[in-house]
């Protein structure tokens, strides 16, 4: 059938899936609303992910509203490394 893979899901090199980004359980560096990474594992997919995410950012734009982790999450592991908070509208600029 057109369309449709002949090979066994084993062939296939991607054995992990992850996705990243704001608004999901984690606190993010970045502002990308979400990045999804395939992978050979679910740990190198996750670990990309993360990666992608958080360099997906626009330094000191003014729409961009950022807070230290500690206050959102007294637990985190990031302590005071600021996270994005919030992200007003962007333009194409």
């Amino acid at each position: 059938m057109a369309g449709v893979a002949t090979h066994p899901v084993s062939d296939d090199p991607a054995r992990g899936a992850a996705t990243s980004g704001r608004g999901g359980r984690s606190l993010s560096l970045g502002i990308a609303d979400a990045v999804t990474v395939l992978a050979a594992s679910a740990a190198a997919a996750d670990a990309a992910a993360t990666l992608v995410a958080n360099a997906v950012d626009l330094p000191g734009h003014p729409a961009v509203r950022r807070g230290p982790a500690s206050a959102e999450d007294p637990d985190s592991d990031l302590g005071e490394r600021l996270v994005v908070l919030d992200v007003g509208p962007l333009d194409d600029g």
